[in-house]
């Protein structure tokens, strides 16, 4: 499958405007419903959004994500604010594991990346995380620093 213009399918998501990019996808899924099997590759290029909520907006988002025997591997994640500061994954997460066993080990990287930019603060973080251990019950090591921050808490109160 292949859709060259997210933006047809974004009124669905909530949260997400002026969505734009393309999406493709090779799957192959065989199997059971109760044991399925998945095979293939899905990929995201040049996609963009903004969440009006945050305020934020963010571009550039390129992703390369195979699928071997239902573990997603992801082979590179990255996504850019609207500074231009990238936010990195990478890694490996077995979601459809059945025995609730299913493995994570991913790896997310960014440097003064933005959460927050609206009329009710500002905020950008240092992330270094590992998340491993099983996809129900995963171990988060790893830091994050708020880099900026600002709250306008007399607006956030009259709200």
């Amino acid at each position: 499958a292949s859709l060259t213009d997210v933006g047809v399918i974004a009124p669905a998501v909530p949260y997400i405007a002026d969505a734009a990019g393309a999406l493709s996808a090779d799957l192959r899924i065989t199997g059971t419903r109760h044991a399925a099997i998945i095979n293939g590759t899905a990929g995201a290029t040049a996609l963009r959004f903004s969440v009006p909520e945050t305020g934020v907006e963010y571009r550039d988002l390129n992703a390369t994500v195979r699928v071997r025997e239902s573990v997603l591997e992801v082979e590179q994640f990255s996504v850019a604010d609207q500074a231009g500061r990238r936010l990195t994954a990478a890694g490996r997460l077995d979601v459809v594991a059945l025995d609730r066993s299913g493995e994570v080990d991913l790896r997310i990287r960014a440097n003064d990346f933005t959460l927050l930019a609206n009329a009710f603060g500002e905020m950008a973080v240092d992330v270094d995380l590992t998340a491993a251990g099983t996809v129900f019950s995963p171990q988060i090591i790893g830091r994050v620093s708020v880099v900026r921050g600002r709250f306008e808490v007399d607006r956030l109160l009259e709200e």
